[in-house]
């Protein structure tokens, strides 16, 4: 039976606290435990990865038992813990498991993976034994799968100008696609255009939209979103955000995922 537990930001493990004091700055992040035993039906670790990047909003790490014994057969997968990212890697995750389902002499494994929706972004490589006799190796480092798309892809719908927040009622959104193009509409008019990502740098060719006449309020979002976007020199993920800055490193442009 697939059971779903999530994890907290501290942990007690071996008498010791488990922290997020792994990450570092552009979002690698190091194992910051190596090992952790398995007690009462219950695997706690971690799950990191090295790359330098953020992941976006909507990201789910997924932790699975699984019985691998024969090599001629499918894997069994005895539990699961499913844990949404809040705070980038390193993930903290605790795995309840039915102790009664570990028998002698068979082969258990803990595994990994990161997903965005259905698309599948890290999953572990190597196998992490449980239950052998030896302490429980928890951290699971996972690998990054090739055509896992950019952090900054995807779809936003404007939070703030700077400090001042959007206005009510006016929905400002752009859709980034992993080649840059970008697409979406102001709050009145269709716009179009593109943005070049170069690690943590982004510009934003000029845009082109329609001439439609709208609401003021409308208008002036708008005006001031399409103005603001050639300032734009660096980006950032801040949760479920999209932080756009300018050569200070200031925000311009505040966006949030938008799944609509």
């Amino acid at each position: 039976m697939k059971s779903v537990w999530l994890a907290s930001e501290h942990m007690p493990v071996s008498g010791r606290s488990l922290s997020r004091r792994g990450i570092l700055a552009g979002g690698l992040a190091l194992p910051v435990l190596g090992r952790a035993a398995a007690r009462g039906g219950v695997l706690r670790g971690v799950v990191t990865y090295r790359e330098r990047m953020a992941l976006p909003p909507g990201a789910v790490v997924t932790v699975s038992l699984q019985d691998v014994s024969l090599a001629d057969a499918p894997s069994v997968t005895l539990a699961q813990a499913v844990v949404p990212v809040r705070h980038q890697v390193p993930v903290d995750y605790v795995l309840r498991y039915d102790p009664r389902r570990i028998e002698a002499h068979r082969t258990y494994v803990l595994s990994a993976r990161i997903t965005v929706g259905e698309r599948l972004w890290f999953i572990t490589t190597e196998q992490h034994r449980v239950f052998d006799g030896s302490p429980a190796d928890t951290t699971l480092v996972v690998q990054r799968v090739a055509e896992a798309p950019p952090a900054w892809a995807g779809a936003w719908r404007l939070v703030s100008l700077g400090d001042v927040a959007a206005a009510a009622g006016v929905a400002t959104r752009i859709e980034i696609a992993a080649d840059g193009a970008v697409t979406g509409s102001g709050g009145c008019n269709r716009l179009l255009g593109r943005a070049r990502f170069e690690g943590n740098g982004v510009t934003f060719a000029p845009m082109a939209g329609t001439q439609m006449a709208c609401a003021p309020a409308a208008m002036r979002q708008e005006e001031e979103f399409v103005a603001r976007l050639p300032q734009v020199r660096f980006w950032r993920i801040e949760r479920d955000r999209l932080v756009l800055c300018d050569a200070k490193s200031l925000p311009v442009l505040v966006l949030q995922s938008d799944t609509k």
